[in-house]
């Protein structure tokens, strides 16, 4: 009894309900004549005369407040709708790319939970009670696909469909669904969100600012590129990229239209402004100053878009205005410039970079050319400033080069007859080396890197080098460059391929959870070893990246985020991802991307697209399945749920096999990401020595390779260790073997992962072998193909020879009526070589 209240209290354990217990607490109050209902822990104002034996015996309070079957608000954090949390406290991180109510409730019951919802598509949480006051939505508002069928329904964005945990919602329950509609795959180049046409458009490049608009600044020309009339503007949203304002200049007429100007990218500085926001807005882009249209020679310049000067304007009104003065961004001349046709007079530069922010400091990475237009030397350079994001007079801005001294980072073995161009920096933020990594292009067919441990960035770059993946086939305790081991992956030929097309490199704290400052990177390229230019820029793949340091040699290799005094600072990338295509024309050339880092009302974190193939300006979300298991990569250690798992005892039988979907035409608006497509992986033993040429692993029952028949087999090749992969629809046929680095792979002595996936959103198969994605090894232009249109490929029986022949071991076989992204085969090379005890890594 509480006198200074005048209440009185009293608590009842109840035991022996149907869902385990409750704690039922009931407060009298003298002064409201009202008893206060506590039960587990959650406030219910009720009268006197409520009889809550009459509730708890009817089961309405199973843990806190009443919660029947149906669609509610959800969310991460309070938001707008009134939402407080999960109403459902308990997160499901498993088959996201194969939710169904089904495997949800299956999750959910394993861990002993009354109740089960989806949302999203592919979110699935659990819990004995409401977590929250429920707030009951609209039937019609949980209706989005589940990703493993697309024939049911899993909630929505921010809305969750519950249901009892072992009583599966019917079809016909969510008659206020309408008919399944036909799923959209975010990849798809048309899919997006279209933000401007034009007869030219270049480098969207955007920054979110604290007011919630995006404002994007992009090259515009209603002629081709490089023609008159190229010129910088600006554009924003106010809905995360819904729709999109008209385009204004950010060069005053009539100079936007008589001096070239163009590739602008965009810097949000809060607190310096003198708006209603005090938050400025810069935009720094080239700028053909002085109108150069002849070499010193006389001849007459086609296009004069890459020569000149830097220079910035901003905004203080959110990016629909832009200042009158433009200010330079100078830096000092070095060899480079000095010897250019001008004899250093005229500055010959381009960048396609964003701005990076570390520390207060704003970097941008560029290149200097030797010789108009884009011919070699090259080389590329960091510009900073450390005053821009403090500094209220714009005209007291100032900027350093780097590296000190005459020199820039130049091409691979210093090759002067070589390019590398299209520079983009990002600083290190590794506690033990803050120091600066910079990327870029080439036209050899690689991806290039250097990095200095100086957090200056003055000194201490060392010499350019292919760009490396990180060795998947070990620990996440033990990441080393892939080049770096030694095998078949190791060796010169290893590294990122990537043609003389646009990449672009960004870290994200909040959408890899890894705490600000300390997040992973995401980088989009090409992954594929064409030389040539305006080629192989169709699909864009992508790639996560962590900050290690690279022993030196006989050091021991670190784990993420530690130090090694001897070694140097770098970034490690996975495994890559298709995230952008065009399957029907595969010459298209999706180009010039940024990313936007984007926390909804309910605190989930999107990454998002914004791109151009040169007339089309689009944005696009990034699937956030695919997202977390790219930032997750280094350390899954899974097997992905499979239709069929083959057992050595299934060796010499045919087994039932599992239809798959057609891959026709329709894929193009299917979800290539846990949907349309299918997947096989084995594992095997002594393949190298023991597997002959022309023995079967698995084989469709009837199936003919080169015949009318449809089916597929997987077949040991021609090379020592290689193995093909060939399918047929009866008239269309594709076929795929193991390349020249993953065949020696499969060679070496010891146990073997291989798998092959049909994706059938972007029609593309590809091959993988110890968790490492063949990419044609610097032998062939691509380690993957396209596909054509194809029907079922199961065969007409259903049915799966298992090894009717096969010389060497398998120890173990998984079939996926779906596809199966690279991170998840990752993740089941690391399981099933831990499983059977693989030596040969």
């Amino acid at each position: 009894t509480n006198a200074r209240a005048r209440s009185t209290s009293c608590s009842l354990f109840i035991i022996g309900l149907p869902r385990g217990y409750v704690v039922v607490k009931f407060r009298f109050s003298e002064l409201s004549k009202m008893v206060l209902l506590t039960v587990a822990g959650v406030h219910i104002l009720s009268r006197a005369t409520l009889c809550c034996a009459i509730l708890l015996s009817q089961g309405v309070f199973t843990g806190a407040i009443p919660l029947s079957p149906g669609c509610y608000v959800d969310c991460g954090k309070p938001n707008t709708d009134g939402c407080q949390g999960r109403l459902l406290p308990h997160t499901v991180t498993e088959d996201w790319l194969n939710m169904t109510a089904e495997v949800c409730s299956a999750e959910c019951a394993k861990r002993n939970f009354a109740f089960s919802g989806t949302e999203a598509s592919y979110g699935c949480f659990c819990g004995n009670a409401p977590a929250q006051t429920p707030i009951p939505a609209p039937a019609a508002e949980c209706c989005a696909p589940c990703t493993g069928n697309k024939t049911e329904v899993c909630g929505d964005k921010f809305r969750l469909l519950v249901f009892h945990t072992g009583k599966i919602p019917s079809r016909e329950s969510q008659s206020a669904c309408p008919l399944p509609r036909p799923p959209v795959d975010p990849r798809n180049l048309f899919n997006g969100t279209m933000m401007v046409e034009a007869g030219y458009l270049d480098q969207p490049y955007c920054a979110v600012l604290s007011t919630g608009r995006w404002i994007c600044t992009i090259t515009y020309g209603t002629g081709t590129e490089g023609t008159g009339g190229e010129h910088v503007t600006a554009l924003w949203s106010d809905d995360n990229g819904a729709t999109w304002s008209t385009p204004v200049t950010v060069e005053p007429s009539p100079i936007n239209t008589e001096l070239a100007n163009a590739y602008s990218m965009t810097l949000a500085a809060p607190g310096v402004g003198t708006g209603p926001t005090k938050e400025r807005v810069y935009c720094v882009y080239n700028m053909n100053l002085d109108n150069v249209t002849q070499y010193p020679s006389g001849e007459h310049i086609s296009r004069v878009d890459m020569l000149g000067k830097f220079v910035m304007r901003y905004s203080e009104d959110q990016g629909e205005t832009w200042s009158k003065e433009r200010l330079m961004v100078p830096y000092r001349l070095t060899s480079i410039d000095k010897h250019n046709e001008w004899g250093g007079n005229v500055t010959i530069m381009w960048t396609v970079d964003q701005f990076k922010v570390r520390n207060g400091s704003a970097y941008f990475g560029f290149t200097k050319i030797g010789k108009y237009m884009l011919g070699p030397p090259e080389e590329m350079w960091v510009l900073v400033s450390h005053n821009i994001l403090s500094e209220s007079d714009p005209s007291a801005i100032t900027w350093q080069l780097l590296p000190d001294g005459d020199k820039g980072i130049t091409p691979v073995g210093g090759v002067e007859n070589s390019n590398i161009e299209e520079a983009h920096v990002v600083p290190m933020t590794n506690a033990g080396y803050p120091g600066l990594y910079l990327a870029g292009r080439t036209t050899v067919g690689y991806y290039v890197a250097s990095s200095t441990a100086d957090a200056t960035g003055a000194t201490g770059w060392i010499p350019a080098q292919y760009a490396q993946y990180y060795d998947p086939r070990l620990a996440p305790t033990q990441l080393v460059p892939l080049a770096h081991t030694s095998g078949a992956f190791g060796g010169p030929a290893a590294g990122l391929k990537n043609p003389r097309g646009p990449t672009t490199i960004k870290r994200f704290d909040a959408a890899s959870g890894k705490g600000e400052g300390q997040g992973m990177y995401l980088l989009l390229f090409y992954n594929n070893h064409y030389n040539a230019f305006h080629y192989g820029r169709n699909p864009y793949w992508l790639a996560s990246g962590l900050e290690v340091v690279v022993p030196s040699a006989g050091a021991a290799p670190t784990a993420e985020g530690t130090s090694n005094a001897s070694g140097v600072p770098t970034i490690l990338w996975s495994q890559p991802e298709v995230v952008l295509y065009d399957a029907t024309d595969h010459s298209d050339r999706p180009g010039y991307p940024d990313f936007i880092e984007h926390t909804n009302v309910d605190g989930t974190v999107e990454v998002l697209i914004t791109e151009t193939q040169k007339t089309a300006a689009r944005l696009h979300r990034i699937p956030t399945p695919l997202l977390s298991l790219l930032f997750q990569q280094h350390t899954l250690n899974a097997l992905p749920h499979a239709d069929l798992t083959i057992k050595p005892s299934d060796v010499k039988r045919t087994v039932p096999l599992p239809q798959t979907q057609p891959l026709n035409a329709s894929a193009t608006v299917e979800p290539g990401v846990g949907g349309l497509g299918m997947a096989i992986a084995v594992f095997v033993s002594d393949h190298g020595t023991r597997a002959a040429v022309g023995q079967t692993l698995l084989e469709s029952t009837g199936f003919t390779s080169g015949g009318p028949s449809s089916g597929f087999s997987l077949v040991v090749g021609p090379l020592r260790g290689q193995l093909t992969f060939t399918a047929s629809d009866g008239v269309t046929s594709l076929n795929i073997s193991s390349d020249a680095a993953c065949t020696a792979a499969l060679a070496a002595p010891g146990g073997h992962f291989f798998a092959v996936s049909l994706d059938g959103g972007p029609r593309i198969v590809t091959v993988m072998v110890d968790g490492v994605l063949c990419d044609g090894s610097g032998v062939e232009t691509y380690g993957w193909k396209w596909f054509s249109p194809m029907g079922f490929i199961t065969g007409t029986a259903n049915t799966v020879s298992v090894a009717p022949d096969y010389g060497a071991t398998l120890n173990t076989g998984l079939f996926f009526s779906r596809m199966v992204t690279t991170s998840e085969l990752v993740g089941a090379s690391r399981n099933l070589h831990g499983v059977y005890g693989a030596t040969a890594l």
